[in-house]
């Protein structure tokens, strides 16, 4: 069986993440999606709350016959991604890339956790170029930063964020938005 680890602090879960993971379930018997703590990064939102947008994201893969994913939250310091790659008997990490100066960057993060795990190699997918601009940064940034704009914040959130994120999850980040800012 082949077993994959998409690690991430999914900070909120985008199409961009989504892209990669539906690339990913039609690889793989079984892609874990892992909330994990990032040091470099501050997040405000829980683990569980991220998980919970992560299963809400996922959920019409279940119903297209996709692959089972799992989700797992570690946070604790001394838990790498190849530790719970491990842990989860999974023999690839998944990563996805946006142009060549991000690859620099993942390919030097394929190494360690090779190091750290040779039971496991990484699997780098091109994120397709229209999600190119999308990060979970430029969400926060966009939910931060549009409340004193519009009389109606929230329909315009509503139709800017559907160019970021599944629209799933939309209504619950919007509605929690204060949880990003």
């Amino acid at each position: 069986m082949r077993v994959a680890v998409y690690a991430g602090s999914f900070d909120p879960i985008t199409l961009g993440h989504m892209d990669i993971i539906t690339k990913a379930a039609d690889d793989f018997d079984t892609v874990n999606v892992v909330v994990m703590r990032n040091p470099n990064k501050k997040a405000t939102r829980s683990a569980e709350f991220r998980a919970d947008l992560i299963e809400k994201s996922i959920s019409n893969l279940y119903y297209a016959g996709k692959n089972v994913f799992a989700i797992y939250s570690y946070f604790d310091d001394n838990c790498l991604t190849a530790n719970v790659a491990y842990k989860l008997s999974a023999n690839v990490l998944i990563r996805g890339v946006k142009g060549v100066t991000n690859l620099e960057e993942e390919m030097q993060l394929a190494f360690n956790n090779q190091l750290l795990n040779d039971k496991i190699h990484t699997v780098w997918y091109p994120v397709n170029q229209e999600h190119w601009h999308v990060s979970s940064s430029a969400v926060r940034e966009i939910l931060r930063c549009t409340d004193w704009l519009y009389q109606d914040t929230n329909k315009y959130l509503e139709e800017k964020l559907k160019h970021y994120l599944p629209h799933e999850i939309i209504e619950t980040v919007i509605k929690n938005r204060q949880l990003f800012c």
